[in-house]
């Protein structure tokens, strides 16, 4: 990954289906993450249409997530899962499409920032309770660690 003059190697991304064209207007720039750009002082001069980084401190960091391949919406405090990625923690631990989130080890939360917090413990496995076809079902989720640097 080449930002300006700089270059990263092993950045963890998630390329999605844009059918829409989203991410690539205007120009095909695409977008780029917080995890890069937190890594340098930015100074965007409009008048000049131009963009100066300088590394921070931030610059040497690894990259670091946890990883569990669900996407999660929610909807009238329901959790619901909107997609796994194939091979993922999540498709390995059984989630399905449409699963309702009930619980993470035994916490029971009607906020989906408050799920996703739980899902970041990188290297540990929690119990899941969903809802699937009207019946609740738990399953084993190992949050693998990506670790880059």
């Amino acid at each position: 990954m080449h930002l300006g003059p700089y270059k990263f190697r092993q950045v963890p991304i998630y390329v999605f289906n844009d059918d829409y064209n989203i991410t690539s207007y205007p120009l095909y720039g695409g977008l780029i993450g917080n995890d890069l750009l937190r890594r340098f002082n930015l100074v965007i001069n409009y008048p000049e249409n131009s963009i100066h980084i300088k590394p921070n401190s931030h610059y040497i960091d690894s990259f670091n997530y946890s990883y569990t391949g669900i996407s999660m919406y929610e909807i009238d405090s329901t959790v619901e899962i909107a997609d796994i990625i194939p091979n993922s923690p999540g498709e390995i631990a059984g989630f399905k499409v449409g699963d309702i989130v009930c619980s993470i080890d035994n916490y029971m939360f009607k906020n989906i920032l408050t799920f996703k917090a739980a899902l970041q413990n990188a290297g540990a496995t929690v119990h899941v309770i969903i809802k699937r076809d009207n019946k609740l079902v738990e399953l084993k989720l190992h949050i693998k660690n990506i670790r880059r640097g």
